[in-house]
């Protein structure tokens, strides 16, 4: 394996990544601006299990990649950034799914 990081195997883990954010961002905001108490709770819950799902298939990936001896590090660093705002977004968005 060679020490420098090409394209092909960072891009991957960048997209998953933005794409998870992203996703879950709109519907948190799409959440705040809706009237209606049953769907602002369930899009703030669709954007938490977009999150953990995010969360879960890097977790996967990062896997997959060390079974295959690739570069399962970078996968790992996209899980750790997940799971760190995965908790983070719980901590804010579960209150308004329990308690709005």
């Amino acid at each position: 394996m060679s020490a420098i990081l090409s394209a092909r195997e960072f891009r991957p883990a960048v997209t998953h990544f933005a794409a998870t954010i992203g996703l879950a961002m709109l519907l948190a905001v799409i959440a705040a601006t809706v009237d209606s108490t049953g769907a602002t709770k369930a899009l703030a819950l669709a954007s938490l299990i977009v999150m953990l799902l995010g969360t879960l298939t890097a977790m996967v990936r990062t896997y997959l990649s060390w079974r295959a001896d690739g570069r399962w590090q970078i996968w790992q660093g996209a899980t750790w950034f997940l799971l760190g705002l995965s908790l983070l977004w719980f901590t804010s968005a579960l209150p308004v799914v329990l308690f709005t």
